[in-house]
């Protein structure tokens, strides 16, 4: 029985992932994210649908922190087979107008919070001679948009980081990919673009990532999935 942890879980893309997984049979299910309330949520719907579900309020900028999930993840799950980087955040506004702390936030989160989660959980994987790492990038890692300069910025560093770490791991049992998602149906996409609908549901991504977890040929590691 397989076990996985999904940072950014408590809704939108996160929980669609984790409860895509559980109907997978993946039910063993670890879900980190900063919103308490939303995390109290994410459990029942979890476990409603069948899933053993941890849920930890943590914050993957915090790398003692998330050491702390993972560590947990495995003492009380057995260990960590699939790890799904998604927690993300974003700001749309011209780049001159951002400040430093929101330079920091959004590559913190998005680009620097994927290497924690990855170098905690690696090693383990390596141990056990197999593991999927899904991260989740953006349609804004394949391409600039304005006024997302240092987001577009974090996700192109998350795919440059899938594609060097999959050559890196090529032989030990351990698959890396990317999955870039267009405009989507989440609280933080419609918080950048109140004009225009979204393309794309959360569902849409979750199956693209259930299919790399379960070795479907979709891309070989290292790759990029566009869902448009």
């Amino acid at each position: 029985m397989q076990t996985a942890l999904v940072t950014g879980g408590a809704r939108g893309i996160g929980l669609a992932i984790a409860l895509a997984l559980a109907h997978r049979g993946i039910t063993r299910l670890a879900v980190s994210a900063r919103t308490e309330q939303k995390l109290s949520e994410a459990k029942e719907v979890l476990e409603a649908s069948g899933a053993k579900a941890l849920v930890f309020h943590a914050d993957v900028r915090d790398f003692d922190a998330m050491a702390s999930v993972i560590g947990e993840t495995d003492k009380l799950l057995g260990r960590i087979d699939v790890l799904v980087n998604n927690a993300g955040v974003a700001l749309r506004t011209p780049f001159l107008h951002m400040s430093p702390a929101a330079w920091d936030e959004i590559v913190d989160v998005n680009l620097k919070g994927v290497f924690a989660c990855t170098a905690l959980v690696l090693p383990r994987m390596l141990a056990n001679g197999k593991g999927v790492i899904v991260n989740i990038a953006s349609g804004a890692g394949k391409t600039g948009f304005p006024e997302l300069a240092v987001y577009c910025a974090s996700k192109f560093g998350v795919v440059g980081f899938t594609e060097s770490l999959a050559k890196e791991l090529k032989g030990s049992g351990v698959r890396v990919y990317a999955v870039c998602p267009g405009s989507t149906d989440t609280r933080m996409y419609r918080s950048l673009y109140l004009e225009r609908e979204p393309a794309v549901k959360p569902e849409d991504v979750a199956r693209v990532v259930c299919r790399l977890v379960a070795g479907e040929p979709v891309v070989p590691p290292g790759r990029c999935v566009e869902v448009y």
